[in-house]
């Protein structure tokens, strides 16, 4: 796996890149001007915390690896520790390869590769949804995870 440091590009700042540029610009250079959450904004994200709580119990047993703002690079090393320690189960998981940091929902270790599963709270594929899970296989397959299924 690849050298840790500081990320240039998380999951979600890629995707917000790919529908408008300025968008990017302005969450990277100036996070001032950014409104505040609305509380249906932060309904939302607790409802989408909500599901990938239940959706652990699919994969129940797993390791949790807890992500601290700032504390990239520990929590990559702490995935790849437990992958070392022949850990199957990871909710999660971060990875992060030529400046682009990621954590997978939940990780399982299957037949000696790995499936990775993004958790959300729809009822169907939106066209964001392949583009995180394009940026998210690209990552993993490159910070030299075997990839079986996404």
């Amino acid at each position: 796996m690849e050298e840790t440091s500081k990320h240039i590009l998380s999951k979600s700042s890629y995707i917000a890149g790919s529908q408008c540029h300025l968008k990017l610009w302005y969450s990277k250079n100036r996070p001032d001007l950014r409104e505040p959450l609305s509380p249906m904004i932060k309904a939302i994200f607790e409802q989408g915390h909500r599901v990938g709580e239940l959706a652990t119990q699919l994969f129940p047993g797993g390791e949790l690896i807890e992500y601290q703002y700032g504390k990239t690079a520990s929590s990559i090393d702490l995935t790849k520790k437990k992958i070392e320690e022949g850990c199957s189960i990871i909710y999660e998981a971060c990875f992060q390869f030529q400046g682009v940091f990621i954590a997978i929902d939940i990780l399982v270790k299957q037949n000696g590769k790995w499936n990775a599963y993004e958790v959300k709270s729809s009822a169907s594929v939106k066209r964001s949804n392949v583009k995180d899970a394009a940026i998210q296989y690209w990552v993993m397959s490159n910070a030299d995870l075997e990839i079986s299924d996404i």
